[in-house]
């Protein structure tokens, strides 16, 4: 009896053992893929040119952004970012005055560059692997003015006396616009799940002088934000 007990549960542990080398190898061979996450996240880099009349390398300004993104789809999907943009070749000049008795003080300003940090809404359409089409808002406020200033005094008393006192960082005249919105559209071209290079376009909707900027002399308007740009996307984690 004992040996007919031993020889049942050896019969027992080899068929345990059979079996439970079959569900492994089940397992390992199964058909059903590892889960993806549908978030990822990446870095934006890139030059934008600001559509100027005279086209200058020195116009060309940085773009950068940190962004994550969220896969709606199979083909679409959505990245919100933070980041800054820079836009040169402005050439806004203008002069602000004021007279205390007999006394002008005056301020001139050339503003040559303005730096925005920058809120992108982007969506993305995928009509294969590799090519994308890019649209979205990005929202911009001032967070940087480039250029030269100087203040000076003039008094009617002394002849021919204008005394500039030093120079100052330039500014954006009072009642200018320190927001703005751009619309945007573009390509991207995919080179691997991690590269990927882009061109957009960027509309701006405010123009840094509004119509209602008349404290200035002599009085301006317009001057929007646009450009074309031109940038590399590098994905740390892949949808």
């Amino acid at each position: 009896m004992r040996i007919i007990l031993i020889i049942m549960l050896f019969v027992c542990l080899k068929g345990g053992t059979v079996l439970a080398q079959e569900r492994s190898n089940k397992t390992r061979i199964g058909d059903v893929p590892k889960a993806r996450s549908r978030f990822g996240l990446g870095f934006y880099a890139g030059v934008n040119d600001p559509l100027n009349e005279v086209g200058r390398v020195s116009d060309l300004g940085p773009s950068f952004m940190v962004f994550g993104s969220y896969k709606i789809s199979e083909r679409w999907q959505a990245e919100i970012g933070f980041g800054g943009v820079f836009y040169y070749g402005k050439s806004l000049g203008y002069r602000a005055s004021k007279n205390i008795y007999d006394t002008v003080y005056a301020k001139n300003y050339t503003v040559t560059g303005l730096a925005y940090t920058s809120v992108p809404v982007i969506i993305r359409y995928s009509l294969n692997k590799h090519i994308g089409i890019l649209f979205g808002l990005r929202w911009q406020a001032v967070s940087g003015v480039f250029g030269n200033g100087s203040y000076g005094i003039y008094s009617p008393v002394n002849k021919d006396s204008f005394i500039f006192k030093s120079n100052i960082i330039p500014s954006l005249p009072k009642g200018a616009d320190f927001l703005d919105m751009q619309g945007l559209a573009g390509l991207e071209l995919a080179f691997s799940r991690h590269f990927a290079v882009r061109l957009m376009v960027n509309i701006g909707f405010i123009p840094v002088y509004p119509g209602n900027l008349t404290n200035i002399i002599p009085p301006l308007y317009g001057n929007y934000n646009d450009s074309i740009e031109l940038g590399f996307n590098y994905n740390f984690f892949t949808l």
